[in-house]
């Protein structure tokens, strides 16, 4: 418990600023719960205090860190699956279409498949990005905890290393010839040469998604070991 002035007013005074840097280490603070709150109180005397909407910080200790990074990163690889699943269905439509008559490719129905496996590409690649955002940030963070292992960070960049290419890359020659395909400017044996390249494109970003998940997944389970063995 505590408190601490930012800034002193003044009878005139009709507004103030202040910062306030928290530091669990500075403040000495064990792993607990901390609520913080601002207020204000009117330079009156007898001015009451008016408190913020309370914000609540959990200082962890070192274990409970690199658990809360395990956790994520089994999130963010659990999203990683899902997205395989996805890009799996997708690979059996491109299939589907692939293995029309001649002359139904070019029909409506078939057009609008072919733009929605476009579209469905497109969502991919930036859902992707976030995800790719999101390991960034999560190995700064590991980074501050030298209770995790260097060798389980190191298979954590490994796999940050293995995504990156993917959206601009095999995903992005997809999701394009995906759409070529679908263009009425094409000739059907246009469109099916467009399909099957946009097939092994999207069948590439596949496999380098699943390599990457098993990379990210490897890296939990070294973080899980060393982290248990520092406990001990």
């Amino acid at each position: 418990r505590g408190e601490k002035v930012l800034a002193d007013g003044q009878p005139t005074q009709t507004g103030l600023k202040g910062t306030f840097l928290f530091q669990a280490r500075a403040l000495k603070l064990s792993p607990q719960r901390v609520v913080i709150r601002g207020f204000t109180q009117d330079y009156k005397p007898g001015g009451k205090r008016v408190y913020s909407e309370p914000m609540i910080i959990f200082v962890l200790s070192k274990s409970e860190h690199a658990q809360m990074i395990r956790n994520e990163l089994e999130r963010i690889t659990s999203d990683l699956e899902g997205m395989i699943r996805r890009m799996d269905a997708m690979a059996d439509e491109a299939k589907r279409l692939k293995g029309m008559e001649n002359g139904k490719l070019k029909d409506a129905e078939s057009q609008e498949r072919l733009h929605a496996l476009a579209d469905e590409e497109q969502a991919n690649r930036r859902e992707l990005g976030d995800l790719l955002n999101r390991s960034e940030s999560l190995f700064k963070e590991a980074s501050r905890n030298s209770q995790i292992d260097p060798a389980g960070m190191k298979e954590f960049m490994k796999g940050i290393s293995m995504l990156k290419p993917i959206p601009d890359g095999s995903m992005k020659m997809a999701q394009k010839l995906f759409r070529d395909s679908a263009s009425e400017s094409r000739s059907e044996q246009e469109s099916r040469k467009d399909l099957d390249d946009g097939e092994n494109s999207h069948s590439e970003a596949t496999q380098a998604l699943k390599d990457t998940m098993n990379q990210l997944s490897k890296s939990a389970q070294d973080m899980e070991a060393s982290t248990f063995v520092a406990r001990l």
